[in-house]
């Protein structure tokens, strides 16, 4: 796409939004806007308004939120806050400052057309900007503005005799292969432009030339992507971090390369963090997609009513079929999971204070690997629950009576295909050590920091260390993603951050001791005097029927923040709740601040894997996490002195 088209598409929309501005009364309706579409997909914004050249969006806008889950991008923003920080597809953060025009993006600083503000509880923030720094160009056509998704970045690098190629989509790419002459082939992205140069010579021994055309029209368009290799040359396709990342490699004759045969046609997603595994021909090979075509359920309806004396009955109107899972937590909250179900009506969140039930909160999970639906009790005590599955639905009855059982968990099947009853479950030998839930409301003064505003963020293993692979994914690339998200989502808060780890690296040294290693992300901690430590991990065991999230402490101090995280892990996640567990782990052992070491879930167990390669689900994780610290500190005071 020209730079020329693009600026007038700045000037129509300027245009269009002042006549707006002259036109109607403030604030503008939603339905006043110009037209807004992502490719073939319109946009519809709850909230938008005029400033200037641009559209400002809340940050609690439903309309945003679809927009940055489709091009797999994610938003950490907390009322009060100066910062608003989207964390895009290939983990740069867009960091959006209150006030402020500048706009940082991976680093690189843009000027937008207006300064971010709030109202209420929202940012308000650029639409253009934001749209631009997420590889998506705005275009007009007619009377709308589309943002057409772009090849926004192309990384070359070298290694020895091994050239890796990166192309960065504003979208997930899907490809076509085809070979346009000896020496040369070609890669056609459709529903992409290019915002690169055409012609980039790399003069590698494998890769001379690379060329860039892109055409088609503004909301279908295309981009081919040509290959200049010498004869005889080898090239194959690597795992990339994410759908929107393709990574080729390229090497001359003789030169070990692992990868996968380029196909004929394909998409990124495919090539995206999957487990590798040898192939005939020394290669590696992607692991397949997993998919799930099973006819999605629809929650209709949420009916809570008394049911005697210090009773309650809530019924769950269920269209279709799901299955479901309910856990009772060691806190007198009590949930039940829906999974392969979409609520029909709108979320819940309120204090009936019928029957036992203080608290009611319905909510929807994203759709990783399939929609859930999350029926959230807070009880006055250890209620005893009876739950029954119909055709129809569930119907949960709260006792007026205190559970004495030792069931924590059951499960079942509603709707019309065969109906079984939720059975408890006590769990094997295996599973029950993952139980454990200590519970403490009287929380100390947490012990005095150097710096304390420094959080040490620890990327479990790297390097030599690879930690556990499983289904299609790598521990140690799973918890370095996850900790440059919540680096973002803490750093947007105020906090000052340090990881042990940036890259795929060893802290200490490669193929050191486990004490050597361990002790050095230690020392990262206390020699700066962080105010508090936390290790990110992904669980792995031999059985794959095990799953959920585990928040380990070791050191009294520990607890409140493992307690406070573990809370808003579990209910922002929607996995299973293995509690907060006490263990001599290394790391939380010798800091000598607050830490915790998070298991965020198990990289072993099919359902939780398919949660980790979401990169939605791994930004849920690390607002979690700063959401906990976020309470932690309230709720915490630090020491003001060594001597107290």
């Amino acid at each position: 796409m020209s730079r020329s088209r693009v600026r007038a598409g700045s000037a129509f929309l300027a245009a269009a939004l002042f006549a707006l501005c002259a036109l109607a009364p403030a604030p503008v309706r939603a339905d006043a806007f110009p037209e807004v579409w992502l490719g073939t997909t319109r946009l519809a914004f709850e909230r938008p308004e005029l400033r200037g050249a641009d559209i400002a969006l809340a940050t609690g806008d439903a309309g945003l939120q679809r927009l940055l889950t489709r091009v797999g991008a994610a938003l950490s923003y907390q009322p009060g806050q100066r910062y608003a920080i989207v964390t895009s597809a290939d983990r740069r953060a867009v960091t959006f400052t209150i006030g402020d025009t500048r706009v940082e993006a991976g680093g690189i600083i843009t000027a937008a057309p207006f300064a971010p503000y709030t109202s209420g509880s929202d940012a308000y923030i650029p639409l253009e900007s934001l749209a631009r720094a997420l590889y998506l160009v705005p275009v007009v056509v007619g009377d709308a503005l589309v943002l057409q998704p772009q090849l926004g970045a192309l990384e070359v690098r070298n290694a020895d005799r091994t050239t890796l190629v990166t192309l960065h989509g504003g979208v997930p790419l899907s490809f076509h292969r085809s070979a346009t002459s000896a020496g040369r082939f070609a890669l056609t992205f459709v529903g992409v432009g290019s915002s690169l140069d055409q012609t980039r010579q790399v003069g590698a021994p494998a890769l001379e030339r690379i060329d860039v055309l892109s055409g088609g029209a503004a909301r279908t368009p295309s981009t081919t992507v040509s290959f200049s290799t010498p004869p005889g040359s080898q090239r194959v396709v690597v795992t990339s971090m994410s759908p929107n990342e393709l990574t080729l490699a390229f090497a001359p004759p003789g030169v070990m390369l692992g990868g996968s045969e380029i196909p004929l046609q394909g998409d990124a997603a495919a090539f995206a963090t999957r487990e590798q595994s040898p192939s005939s021909q020394g290669g590696t090979a992607p692991a397949p997609a997993v998919t799930n075509s099973t006819p999605m359920a629809t929650v209709t309806a949420i009916d809570l009513t008394s049911a005697g004396e210090d009773a309650a009955s809530l019924h769950v109107s269920v269209s279709g079929s799901a299955d479901f899972e309910w856990h009772r937590l060691n806190d007198d909250r009590w949930y039940v999971d829906l999974r392969g179900a979409t609520l029909g009506i709108s979320p819940r969140n309120e204090t009936p204070n019928i029957g036992g039930v203080a608290g009611l909160r319905v909510r929807q999970f994203a759709l990783d690997p399939v929609p859930t639906v999350r029926v959230s009790l807070s009880l006055v005590s250890q209620r005893h629950i009876d739950v029954t599955p119909s055709s129809d639905g569930l119907t949960i009855a709260v006792q007026s009576q205190d559970e004495v059982a030792d069931a924590r968990s059951g499960s079942g099947h509603i709707g019309t295909g065969t109906a079984y009853a939720a059975a408890p479950s006590n769990g094997t030998a295996a599973e029950s050590a993952w139980k454990f839930g200590p519970q403490s409301h009287s929380f100390p003064t947490a012990p005095v920091a150097r710096n304390p505003r420094l959080i040490v963020l620890d990327p479990g293993h790297g390097g030599s260390d690879t930690g556990a692979i499983h289904n299609g994914l790598v521990e140690k690339e799973v918890t370095l993603d996850i900790a440059e998200r919540l680096r973002s989502a803490l750093t947007a808060r105020g906090w000052l951050v340090r990881m042990t780890r940036e890259t795929d690296t060893d802290v200490y040294a490669p193929n050191d001791s486990a004490r050597d290693e361990l002790q050095a992300r230690c020392d990262i901690a206390n020699k700066d005097g962080a105010r508090m430590f936390v290790s990110i991990h992904a669980n792995s065991f031999t059985s794959s029927s095990l799953n959920g999230t585990t928040t380990y402490y070791y050191k009294a101090s520990d607890l409140p923040l493992a307690q406070f995280i573990h809370h808003h892990l579990i209910d922002t996640l929607g996995t299973k709740d293995d509690g907060v567990r006490k263990e001599n782990f290394y790391v939380i052992h010798h800091t000598s601040m607050p830490a915790v070491l998070i298991e965020t879930a198990f990289l072993s167990n099919p359902s939780d894997a398919e949660l980790l390669h979401s990169p939605a689900f791994l930004q849920r994780v690390a607002t979690a996490i700063a959401d906990g610290v976020a309470e932690y500190v309230k709720s915490v005071p630090m020491q003001t002195s060594e001597s107290q």
